[in-house]
């Protein structure tokens, strides 16, 4: 399997940026993981370019109005994934209501808003912790 990141827009704060860097280098060695970013714009040029780089990937959409999971119910959903699968993160302005609508699942990071930066590290640190999880290894305690 591998986990295709499409995100809109560049991590430009330092913070975030150290934070998305520190779970893929950590991801790198349980997990293939790409990340492609799409330059901000209007939210349906965005929604075309996104389901372009989604190729013919089942997308699997993040966004504030998705189904809410715990840790361990997102690692039992990532283990019941087969192949290749994209996530994607919408920008400042949100998803595209054509992604949304090629989307297998729409998933919710928390009931709260996130900037698009935070939820691109936030979803990192969740696929490494159910990947932790299902390797049965310590990191989720």
């Amino acid at each position: 399997m591998r986990i295709r990141l499409v995100c809109v827009g560049k991590v430009k704060e330092p913070f975030a940026q150290q934070g998305c860097k520190a779970y893929l280098e950590r991801l790198t060695r349980l997990q293939r993981i790409d990340v492609l970013e799409i330059p901000d714009s209007d939210q349906a040029g965005e929604g075309k370019k996104i389901l372009a780089r989604c190729e013919k990937m089942p997308i699997y959409a993040f966004s504030e109005e998705g189904e809410g999971m715990t840790s361990k119910q997102f690692a039992a959903f990532l283990k019941g994934l087969d192949g290749d699968v994209a996530f994607v993160i919408g920008g400042p302005n949100g998803l595209s209501p054509d992604v949304k609508k090629a989307a297998k699942k729409v998933i919710s990071l928390s009931e709260m808003t996130f900037t698009h930066e935070m939820a691109r590290m936030i979803l990192l640190e969740q696929i490494y912790r159910a990947l932790t999880i299902i390797k049965g290894m310590p990191y989720h305690r």
